[in-house]
Order: C-alpha cells, then structure tokens, then sequence
C-alpha cells in the first residue's frame, strides 16, 4: 500500500485542482449573468419609458371621456328642454289664441279694406 503521507498529497492536490475548476467556471457564469442583467436592465427601462408614455395616452383619453361626458349631459338637458316646448307646441297647435279677435264676415271685410287703404296710403306717399 501507499504511504498515507502520499494520499493527502494527492488528496490535496485534487482539491486545490477542484478549487481552480469551480473557480474559472464560476466566474464564467458570473460574466454571462453581468450580461443578461444588462440586457434585462436596458428591457425594463425601455418598458418603463413605453409605460410612461401609454399612462400619458390615457391621461389624455380620460380627459378627452370627461369633456364628452359634459357634453352629452348639456345635450341631454337641452334635448329635455326642446321635447317640452314640442308638447306645449303640439298641444297648442290647434288652439286660438285669446288674443285673437274673432271676427264676423263685415267685420273680416271692413278690416280687409281698412288694411287695403293703409297700404295704398303708405305706396303714395313712398
């Protein structure tokens, strides 16, 4: 058998050689990970920018809503408003006025002529 003096020896010599190994590969690793962090950095800040600029759309869109939102409230009050003087007018429609004077058919003429002289009288002195 072998001195054990020569077994640690090479026990040691394969851990250091282990140690070395592990050592150059993490590091490798370490580098391909700086990597992809970078790359994942540069993705998120041009994610965050592209947020930013949707929220500043729909800030602008939410206003442009609210401004319509106003609008169609006006138009509704106006339509409300236009419906109830169509029903007075309808309803109304076939009603005479009490300002008007009910005339007979002498005095329809005998107004007929008294309006015919005022406007003959208006043409001569034009």
């Amino acid at each position: 058998m072998q001195n054990p003096k020569y077994v640690r020896v090479y026990l040691i010599i394969v851990l250091v050689i282990g140690i070395m190994g592990y050592w150059c590969f993490h590091n490798s690793d370490e580098i391909i990970l700086d990597g992809k962090l970078h790359e994942l950095t540069e993705k998120s800040i041009m994610l965050m920018r592209k947020n930013d600029s949707l929220n500043d759309i729909n800030k602008r869109l939410t206003i442009k809503i609210d401004s319509i939102k106003v609008e169609t409230e006006i138009l509704k009050q106006k339509s409300i408003s236009l419906d109830s003087t169509l029903k007075k007018i309808n309803k109304n429609r076939n009603e005479i006025p009490n300002y008007v004077k009910r005339l007979s058919a002498n005095d329809v003429s005998d107004e007929f002529t008294k309006y015919l002289n005022e406007k003959t009288k208006s043409r001569n002195y034009n």
